[in-house]
């Protein structure tokens, strides 16, 4: 049976994604590792979930998750408390739930 290098057993692989959580500032980096996946990843699933507005935001080769889909409880609080950097880390388990919930995947890799 062959890995996919990260562990997961690609025979009975039903599927991986990976995200990284970015603001549009970083959008360039975003789509580097994007693109560094793909060639390892033929069929990547791949998403960034952004940690602000998307309004001028270029479409993207990969699916873009705006706070709105996160469900994040008192969002406007959090906002708030934290500056742009540990709003980006404070999104993260909220982005996992959306995923697992989601999509049937077998893993799910987080990219710093």
């Amino acid at each position: 049976m062959n890995s996919d290098g990260l562990g997961v057993a690609v025979d009975n692989m039903k599927k991986i994604c990976f995200f990284t959580i970015c603001s549009k500032n970083f959008m360039a980096y975003a789509r580097t590792l994007y693109f560094s996946l793909k060639d390892q990843y033929p069929d990547l699933v791949f998403y960034v979930a952004l940690c602000d507005d998307p309004d001028g935001l270029d479409e993207q080769p990969f699916k873009i998750i705006e706070l709105s889909e996160l469900g994040i409880p008192d969002f406007e609080g959090m906002a708030n408390r934290y500056n742009i950097t540990e709003l980006n880390t404070a999104i993260k388990p909220f982005v996992f739930e959306y995923l697992f919930n989601s999509e049937d995947y077998q893993a799910i890799a987080y990219l710093d």
